[in-house]
Order: C-alpha cells, then structure tokens, then sequence
C-alpha cells in the first residue's frame, strides 16, 4: 500500500525488498539501517556526522 500510494501520487521512491525477513527483523538489520541513514542525511534529517 505504502509504495502504491507513492507510485500513484509520483513521489520518487525505491522499494527494497528483503528475503526471508519478516517487517519487524528488518528494524535490525544493518543493510536496512545503513539505508534510512543514508535518506535522512540527504533529506537534511540528521547531520552527517
């Protein structure tokens, strides 16, 4: 619903998908973590240190 609703309204998005991890491992995993860093020191939500 989440990437459809951004795909419908033309927000630029990228969809990860993580085999074998159910929604609430991936809160965990370093690879998604390295992620949502990255894209909140891009959009100016936290510092680059």
């Amino acid at each position: 619903m989440f990437v459809a609703t951004r795909t419908q309204n033309k927000v630029k998005h990228k969809m990860h998908v993580y085999p074998g991890f159910a929604h609430r491992e991936t809160s965990t995993n370093e690879t998604v973590l390295t992620r949502v860093k990255a894209w909140y020191i891009k959009h100016g939500v936290l510092g680059r240190n």
